[in-house]
């Protein structure tokens, strides 16, 4: 069966469900990582407006990085009292304090806290507090821009994003696979009760996915709101539901329910 006709088979063809599970496990597997390589070029390609309209990663760059410069371990830059407290964050840069004030981290999850000799640092379970000394370098945000227009550096850090959107997406069509089939399984156990292996359960959990993916992956873009999970696993739920009655429906592909006969004949 080809790539379009097992797309369009998970898609709407709940008939030939039973021919999906026939799928050698090296085409499925390639199925599945079409959508996830699809998932990751679309997610891509969707940033682009917002990456040119923003000046690129310089212009990110400059929007969002004070001037500053450190050097001999003092650092120089205009104060900044910043707080999010919508997601706790809080950062507050005095360079003309004598003393770091810890306390002005206050009870936010997430702080960044200096001062022209040192910096406190909490990440939400432990603080620290780091001299700029130990660092023993000289850097400025003048640096920081000369370095980012050189184009090697800004490949790079489009390809780390790049790479980062991709295991993402790896990870999150692994675990969906695996709570499908879970989900399958109980249904399976409950409702349909077709004898299949755990693999032809993860077939079938790999294409009824299908759809809940494309809605989980364009209606953020085209909408502008997420897609809640419960509703993508009821949609798959409801995909895997429809592919175990039509294949326990069609004949020679899986054994009899047994649950119909009397274990005394």
């Amino acid at each position: 069966m080809s790539l379009v006709k097992q797309f369009l088979t998970a898609l709407y063809r709940f008939a030939s469900y039973p021919e999906l599970i026939k799928i050698k496990g090296v085409r499925v597997f390639i199925y599945a990582v079409i959508t996830v390589v699809f998932a990751t070029a679309v997610m891509t390609a969707a940033l682009v407006p917002a990456y040119y309209f923003m000046g690129g990663i310089q212009g990110f760059a400059e929007k969002y990085i004070p001037e500053f410069v450190l050097k001999d371990g003092e650092l120089s830059m205009d104060k900044v009292d910043y707080t999010d407290k919508l997601n706790g964050v809080r950062i507050y840069i005095d360079t003309d304090s004598e003393e770091l004030n810890v306390s002005a981290a206050g009870d936010s999850m997430y702080a960044f806290i200096a001062d022209k000799d040192e910096m406190y640092v909490f990440n939400g379970i432990q603080g620290q507090r780091i001299s700029f000394a130990e660092f023993g370098i000289d850097i400025s945000s003048t640096d920081i821009m000369e370095t980012l227009s050189k184009q090697s550096v800004r490949l790079g850090i489009i390809s780390i994003f790049v790479f980062m959107l991709l295991s993402g997406n790896v990870m999150r069509a692994l675990y969906s696979v695996l709570l499908l089939a879970i989900i399958g399984n109980i249904i399976n156990m409950f409702a349909t009760r077709v004898p299949l292996r755990f693999t032809q359960m993860l077939k079938l959990s790999v294409y009824s996915r299908t759809l809940p993916f494309l809605m989980q992956l364009f209606i953020p873009i085209l909408i502008g709101f997420n897609f809640p999970s419960v509703v993508f696993y009821a949609i798959g739920g409801i995909y895997i539901y429809m592919g175990l009655k039509n294949i326990k429906n069609q004949d020679g592909l899986v054994i009899a329910d047994i649950s119909r006969y009397n274990t005394s004949n």
